[in-house]
């Protein structure tokens, strides 16, 4: 028996670049994952003078020299064996990439 599966995707569909990931193991044993971008602090405000083109003043956050940002931009909850088949398909995937880099060296 053959199953076609179609894929529908909302209208503003559009993948997010993160870095990073945080989670672990709900009380349920499933796995989540919460996805990341990590980033600088923008500063609160810039202030440039306009006739010298240079910045001139940087106001940053409160009472902090410098903070890194982790924008949230999705999180999943996967059942161990979804889990497992994600795992066994990123296996192949960086193999796939490994061999790849290794031909190209």
């Amino acid at each position: 028996m053959k199953v076609n599966v179609n894929y529908k995707y909302p209208e503003d569909y559009h993948p997010k670049y993160v870095n990073g990931a945080y989670g672990g193991v709900t009380a349920r044993d499933e796995i989540i994952i919460n996805f990341f971008l990590e980033r600088f602090e923008l500063p609160e405000q810039e202030t440039h003078d306009v006739n010298l083109g240079k910045t001139i003043k940087v106001q940053k956050r409160e009472g902090i020299e410098k903070t890194v940002v982790r924008d949230i931009s999705s999180g999943v909850i996967l059942k161990y064996d979804v889990a497992k088949e994600i795992h066994r398909w990123f296996g192949e995937l960086i193999k796939s990439i490994e061999q790849k880099t290794k031909n190209d060296e």
